[in-house]
């Protein structure tokens, strides 16, 4: 909001709130007592991951210059803290800053994580998608040592998703629950990263059941499907196998969507997106005869199985408990369906098949941009809406432009031929 862009570290623009300008802090107490009065738990979490110090141009270089960028960063944790114990008995921050793998911008010493223990916070240790405990040993290792009070947070993937991945959770998110239960951490917040609003907030339930399951019982191993239909049993009320059927598929998308469409332009070459598989076929420029027969192939045997789970979630009874996501299962059913047509659509090179799949692709385009507000509104904040809806006039307007006239592709991929939906190269 630009009425507080004094408060940013950037003269004039948006940014972090700046640790050198003295009217933060008298800002943070309001905005901390205002929210004490509204929630009235004994922990606040107060953030403070992601950020950037030293760049050219901020209002805190002088203050990085004489004493560097950790004491800057640490300085201004302890005095928000002391805001919020005012009110919380418990301060939570996002403890990257200690983290030693990804090697963050402003990156704590030893000493400097014991000055954040002696203040009385809480440590959070987040991860959402390592494979392998080395990957996070050596950070909640590091901080047991030190003896802070530590949280584990388990991320669940829903970034740049279609569908939440239940496969990816399964596999991933045992791993750091897992360790923090030899390590003797027994805290743990799991969240839901859907920076990009295309995941329907009330299709987290069951990702955020297997973070539970996995947390309470980390030292017993659990099968995938019993879980997923006990679970089932628990949320709707009653035994559903379709509704189960299609949580199970779709959450698989992503690998589906990487074995019908790995030949396709609209997947990344350049690094490992097979996470994201799905989303970057769905949202990306459609070129005919960027793709391959087989992946065509693939692709209609896939979009006929989306189909036929459609028609069954479709006539099964609502359940007694969670009808809501009756509708919204169907909608990412029809969704996977259109996903999978349009790799055969980008497997047409020639212009009259290419334009005679594209009308029925725009067709199915638009009445899903339709569909998807009114399910959003329904199970979600408003805002960000607008940028769903800006996708999807864009992705309209490329298969407008496809059907009259189909692009040559020189077997080359780059951004120019991809939807961009902000900085990310995605």
């Amino acid at each position: 909001m630009p009425e507080f862009n004094h408060l940013s570290d950037m003269e004039g623009g948006a940014s972090h709130y700046s640790p050198a300008v003295p009217e933060v802090y008298p800002f943070l107490a309001d905005l901390l007592d205002e929210l004490a009065v509204v929630f009235d738990g004994d922990t606040i979490h107060i953030g403070c991951d992601e950020v950037t110090l030293g760049a050219d141009g901020l209002r805190s270089s002088a203050m990085l210059r004489d004493v560097g960028a950790p004491a800057v960063y640490r300085e201004h944790v302890r005095k928000v803290a002391e805001l919020a114990q005012r009110h919380w008995r418990r301060v939570l921050f996002f403890a990257e800053w200690a983290d030693t793998r990804y090697r963050p911008a402003v990156h704590g010493s030893d000493e400097d994580i014991a000055a954040l223990r002696d203040a009385g916070l809480s440590f959070v240790n987040w991860n959402y998608y390592d494979d392998y405990a080395e990957d996070y040993f050596p950070y909640l290792h590091r901080l047991q040592r030190h003896g802070v009070d530590q949280v584990i947070s388990t991320g669940v993937w829903t970034w740049r998703q279609l569908f939440p991945s239940y496969t990816q959770t399964w596999r991933t998110l045992p791993v750091l629950t897992r360790l923090a239960h030899a390590e003797g951490v027994t805290d743990c917040i799991t969240t839901a990263w859907n920076d990009t609003r295309d995941c329907f907030r009330e299709l987290h339930y069951l990702n955020y059941a297997v973070a539970a399951e996995h947390h309470w019982n980390a030292a017993s191993q659990r099968e995938q499907d019993a879980f997923l239909g006990e679970w089932a049993v628990q949320f709707f009320g009653t035994p559903v196998p379709a509704l189960v059927d299609a949580y199970r598929w779709l959450g698989d998308l992503n690998r589906l969507a990487f074995e019908a469409g790995r030949h396709d332009h609209r997947y990344p070459r350049e690094a490992n997106w097979r996470p994201i598989a799905a989303h970057a076929l769905f949202w990306n420029y459609p070129v005919p005869g960027s793709g391959s027969g087989v992946d065509a192939a693939r692709s209609r045997e896939t979009a006929d199985w989306a189909r036929a789970l459609h028609a069954a979630v479709a006539a099964a009874p609502a359940p007694p408990r969670n009808a809501a996501l009756q509708p919204l299962l169907q909608y990412e059913l029809r969704r996977a369906a259109w996903l999978f047509d349009s790799v055969v659509f980008n497997a047409k090179a020639e212009h009259g098949a290419a334009a005679k799949l594209a009308e029925p692709l725009r067709e199915r385009l638009r009445e899903l941009a339709v569909d998807f507000r009114p399910l959003w509104l329904a199970s979600n904040i408003p805002q960000g809406l607008e940028g769903i809806d800006e996708r999807f006039s864009k992705l309209i307007g490329m298969y407008d432009n496809a059907a009259a006239e189909p692009l040559d592709w020189d077997g080359t991929w780059g951004p120019a031929r991809r939807m961009q939906t902000g900085a990310h190269p995605m």
